[in-house]
């Protein structure tokens, strides 16, 4: 079973209007509520799609209509679930399940979910609990026939923060800008020859975490199918600004911890060059990669880059703050290093950071279904020589790009490098 969801265009209102008549006819008659949805036709649906408060999507089935969710913004970070309704034929199949947690990935800064249905109806206690839905004790009486039972989900406060600090540091900061930078085209021309090792004509592309689409757009160019998935809109809405009509490209606004709406098995290969930077449990991590993987057909190539710690330990940790204070002291107080000088990251923080045992014992943990083909450090020394990189003449830096190919994948110095790439194939 693949479910998609999709922004409600006119080619959907027709198929959509029959199938919410269907669904929800049955609890009119059980229930004899004169605002019920099945009454709500095609105007309605419009005045949804033009709303700003109303984000209707279509629920596709193998690119079929089977039913469809829509949210409404109740205030910052409070969305409500106002709709959701399957094809009569299709229910008690999970589409139902899979279509809530597609939809709550659109929405990051969501902090709190709510829904309200029947009480009596046990089918949907249960997909709702099962969705992570509580209820809140609260019920509000319809009619002599009719009561809502209340329900709310709290997104844990760690994500809620890490996409708030996300979307004020990338609304920002010019990433393609560093990229374009000498010191930026080492890692960006070292990402770019392993992809290439890999790729063969007519290749499928996931990019997840696609910022600006520095990778996407410019493989895309290059006449490769390139699906690319960005959390922040700000960036979204640059890439899409450069996507020209020769280009072969799809987007979508997502989450790397929730792509379900993506087909499984379906990219040759799949690039995480991003969201490992932002992802601070353990177990987030893992889920990511477990997406990836999903994602990745047999054979294929998974792509992951890291920031890593003891770069930060060179160049921040032991240098004085704007107070003159050196920061380590601080940073040992506030429990971001430790007695092994391990450091630790928060949202406020924005990056984690890792050594090289961290990208192992993550690849041990899919040891059965990936093996890792390179561990690069794509920039290596390059971030502490900088602007004597960026000041160098052409001849020069194209001896420095000559060095550091020699050294970039040398197990000795790749844990001193600011970026790495690890390069896995799926089993």
């Amino acid at each position: 079973m693949s479910i998609t969801l999709v922004p409600v265009t006119e080619e959907h209102i027709s198929a959509l209007c029959a199938l919410q008549y269907a669904a929800f006819l049955p609890l009119y008659e059980r229930y004899r509520d004169e605002r019920n949805p099945a009454f709500k036709g095609e105007g309605e649906l419009r005045r949804h799609m033009e709303s700003p408060v109303f984000f209707p999507y279509a629920i596709l089935e193998e690119n079929t209509v089977a039913g469809g969710i829509t949210v409404k913004r109740l205030g910052e970070g409070v969305y409500y679930l106002a709709r959701l309704y399957v094809d009569p034929a299709r229910q008690r199949c999970g589409i139902a399940s899979a279509a809530i947690r597609i939809c709550e990935s659109f929405f990051p800064d969501a902090r709190r979910w709510e829904l309200d249905f029947p009480m009596d109806m046990e089918p949907n206690r249960r997909t709702y609990e099962k969705a992570g839905y509580r209820d809140t004790g609260e019920v509000r009486v319809i009619n002599d026939l009719l009561t809502l039972a209340m329900y709310a989900k709290d997104v844990p406060a760690l994500q809620t923060d890490t996409y708030t600090a996300l979307n004020a540091y990338y609304s920002r900061y010019d990433e393609e800008g560093r990229l374009l930078s000498h010191h930026g085209q080492v890692e960006y021309r070292t990402t770019m020859r392993y992809i290439h090792r890999y790729l063969q004509p007519g290749a499928r592309i996931l990019e997840i975490g696609a910022g600006t689409g520095r990778y996407s757009l410019a493989l895309a160019a290059e006449g490769y199918a390139v699906t690319a998935v960005e959390l922040i809109p700000h960036n979204l809405a640059l890439l899409r600004e450069k996507i020209t009509p020769a280009m072969s490209i799809e987007t979508y606004e997502g989450n790397a911890l929730a792509l379900s709406f993506l087909p499984s098995g379906g990219y040759d290969m799949v690039l995480l060059l991003g969201p490992l930077y932002h992802l601070y449990r353990e177990e987030d991590k893992i889920t990511a990669l477990s997406e990836a993987l999903r994602l990745t057909k047999s054979g294929g190539v998974v792509g992951i880059a890291y920031c890593m710690a003891d770069p930060t330990a060179f160049q921040y940790c032991f240098h004085r703050d704007d107070e003159g204070n050196y920061r380590i002291h601080d940073l040992r107080r506030r429990g971001l290093v430790d007695d092994h000088f391990r450091l630790y990251s928060t949202p406020g923080e924005l990056f984690e950071l890792i050594r090289p045992a961290d990208a192992d014992r993550l690849l041990a943990h899919f040891g059965t279904q990936a093996e890792r083909l390179h561990f690069v450090g794509t920039d290596m020394c390059t971030n502490y020589m900088r602007e004597n990189i960026d000041a160098m003449d052409e001849e020069t830096f194209r001896l420095f790009l000559a060095y550091h190919d020699t050294i970039c994948e040398r197990p000795d110095l790749i844990g001193a490098s600011h970026h790495t790439l690890d390069l896995w194939r799926k089993r």
